[in-house]
C-alpha cells in the first residue's frame, strides 16, 4: 500500500513525535522550531508544521515529510519508515490498491464520525449529503448554503484529505453559513460567530445559536446588517489564523456600520481544546454546552471605535502594511493560508516592501525591501525583476534571508499581492495619489538613496 493511501495526518501525533527528538523546541500555534537533529545546530534552524508533519532545515536548506524524517533519524529506507510508522500506530496495511476515485472519496458518514455528530441530524438539520462526482467517480460531502429566505445560494464540496471546492461561479454568492436560521437566532438576541462550518454545526448540536464564516477573507461589510440588534460573540482560535479572523470580522462589522455589542471568547482556555468542535468531542453535548456558556459569560467586550485602522503586524517594522488576503506575516515569518485555512510557513525571515523608487534620468524602477535579521531591521534595494520573479528573488539568500528555489514562487506571489493591496489597488489611480499613499505608508523610513523617488504606476 502506498503512503498516500493512508492519511498520516489523522493518525500520527506529530507534536509528540518531534518534541521527543528536537532539542529546545519552541511551539507557536501549529509551528515548531528547534535545533536540527541532523547536524550541529545552535540557531534553531529546524522548523516543523505540526499539522502536516512537514519539516525543513533552513541551515542546510532541505526538508521533507514525517516519513523522510523517520527514515533519516532511524537510518532506514522511506518504505521501511512508512511500515514502521503504521506499525507503531497500530494501522494494518492492505494489499489491494485503491483506485483514484477511492483515494479522493469522502462521505457524510466519515464526517459524522470525525466530528462526533449524528449522521441523521446532519442530514435533516444541516442538509448535508454524500454525492458522487460525475467526472472522477469520487464521492464527496455536499454542504449547501442558504440565504435568510431559505433559498440555496451556493454549496461547497469536501473530498478526502480536506480538499474543499466551491460550486462554480460562487464569487459574490458566499454568505454566512447558517443564514437560514437567522429568524430563529434573532429571538434569542445573541449569536456566536465562528470560522468554518463544522464549528457552527457543533454549536447548533449543543443548542447554541451560531453562524459560520467560511474564512477570514470572506466576511464582508454587508454581513454586518444581518447581525444588527444581536450581541455578537466572536470566537478567536489560538493561532495566527485566529488573530487574522478576529481582525477581519471586527473590521468588517465596523466598516459595515454595526452598532450592537461585540464580545470575544476563546475555547483555548479549556485544556486540550482550540474550537467548539473540540469542546463537543471532549465533553459531549450537555457538558460541552455548559463549557461554551461559561466562556461567553466571561467574554471580553470589544469597542469597535477603538480598533486601529491598520494593526501593527510586526512591532518596530519600518513600515506597517496591510497584509493581503490569504496571507499572514509576523515576526515569525511569512505564512500562506490554505484552502482549509491552515497557515503554512513560506519563509522564516520577515520581509516587507518599503518603497518603490524611480530614477528621474532613466525611468528605471527599483524596489526597497526591509527584512528582520538577528533581531535588527536591515534594508536593501533591488531591480523589480529581482523581487517579482522566482529566479531573481533567490538573490535575497545572499543577505541571509531564508529564500530558496522551493519557496521563491510563493514569495513572489506574496510581494505582488502586498504591492497591489497597499498601493495599486485602484487601476485608475493617478500618479499623484499613488505617491501620497506611499508617503503615508512609510512611517519610519529615513534612508537616503542615490535614486530620486518619483511616483510611479504599477
Amino acid at each position: 500500500m502506498r503512503a498516500e493511501e493512508i492519511d498520516l495526518d489523522r493518525i500520527v501525533d506529530y507534536r509528540s513525535e518531534y518534541t521527543a527528538v528536537i532539542k529546545k523546541p519552541k511551539i507557536t500555534g501549529d509551528q515548531m522550531i528547534g535545533l536540527c537533529p541532523f547536524h550541529q545546530d545552535k540557531n534553531d534552524s529546524f522548523s516543523v508544521d505540526l499539522k502536516t508533519g512537514k519539516w525543513h532545515c533552513f541551515s542546510e536548506d532541505r526538508g521533507g515529510n514525517f516519513i523522510s524524517f523517520w527514515a533519516e533519524l532511524n537510518g532506514v529506507s522511506t518504505q521501511d519508515a512508512y511500515k514502521q510508522i503504521l506499525a507503531k500506530y497500530g494501522v494494518q496495511q492492505q494489499d489491494r490498491k485503491k483506485t483514484e476515485a477511492e483515494r479522493k472519496s469522502y462521505s457524510l458518514q466519515q464526517y459524522a464520525f470525525e466530528k462526533k455528530l449524528p449522521q441523521d441530524w446532519l442530514k435533516e438539520r444541516c442538509h448535508l449529503s454524500t454525492e458522487k462526482d460525475r467526472y472522477s467517480g469520487a464521492t464527496y460531502l455536499l454542504t449547501p448554503y442558504y440565504d435568510e429566505t431559505g433559498k440555496e445560494t451556493t454549496h461547497r464540496k469536501r473530498f478526502a484529505n480536506k480538499d474543499f471546492r466551491w460550486k462554480a461561479r460562487s464569487a459574490g454568492k458566499i454568505g454566512l453559513y447558517g443564514e437560514w436560521r437567522l429568524p430563529e437566532i434573532r429571538t434569542g438576541k445573541y449569536v456566536l460567530l465562528v470560522e468554518g462550518e463544522s464549528d457552527t454545526q457543533s454549536l447548533w448540536y449543543m443548542g447554541l445559536p451560531a453562524l459560520g464564516v467560511p474564512g477570514a477573507s470572506m466576511f464582508k461589510t454587508q454581513h454586518a446588517s444581518l447581525l444588527q440588534d444581536l450581541t455578537v460573540f466572536i470566537h478567536q482560535e489560538p493561532d495566527v489564523g485566529g488573530s487574522t479572523f478576529f481582525r477581519k470580522v471586527t473590521e468588517g462589522l465596523r466598516d459595515g456600520g454595526f452598532i450592537g455589542t461585540i464580545k470575544r471568547f476563546s475555547c483555548s482556555s479549556v485544556s486540550g481544546c482550540k474550537d467548539p468542535s473540540d469542546i463537543l468531542i471532549k465533553f459531549g453535548k450537555e457538558d460541552g454546552s455548559k463549557k461554551i456558556l461559561s466562556l461567553i459569560r466571561s467574554s471580553e467586550t470589544i469597542d469597535l471605535s477603538q480598533l486601529p485602522d491598520l494593526p501593527e503586524a510586526i512591532k518596530g517594522a519600518p513600515v506597517n502594511l496591510e497584509c493581503p488576503e490569504g496571507w499572514v506575516y509576523s515576526e515569525k515569518g511569512i505564512f500562506l493560508l490554505g484552502k482549509n485555512y491552515r497557515e503554512t510557513l513560506v519563509c522564516r525571515t520577515p520581509i516587507i516592501l518599503t518603497q518603490r523608487l524611480k530614477s528621474l534620468d532613466t525611468g528605471e524602477e527599483k524596489i526597497e525591501i526591509a527584512f528582520l535579521r538577528d533581531g535588527e531591521w536591515q534594508k536593501a534595494i533591488f531591480q523589480r525583476s529581482t523581487i517579482f520573479t522566482a529566479r531573481g528573488i533567490t538573490q535575497l539568500a545572499d543577505l541571509g534571508c531564508t529564500v530558496t528555489s522551493e519557496n521563491a514562487k510563493l514569495l513572489v506571489g506574496f510581494f505582488r499581492w502586498t504591492l497591489s493591496t497597499n498601493i495599486a489597488n485602484n487601476s485608475t489611480q493617478t500618479s499623484t495619489s499613488c505617491h501620497s499613499q506611499m508617503k503615508r505608508l512609510r512611517t519610519n523610513s529615513t534612508q537616503r538613496t542615490s535614486m530620486q523617488e518619483q511616483p510611479s504606476q504599477d
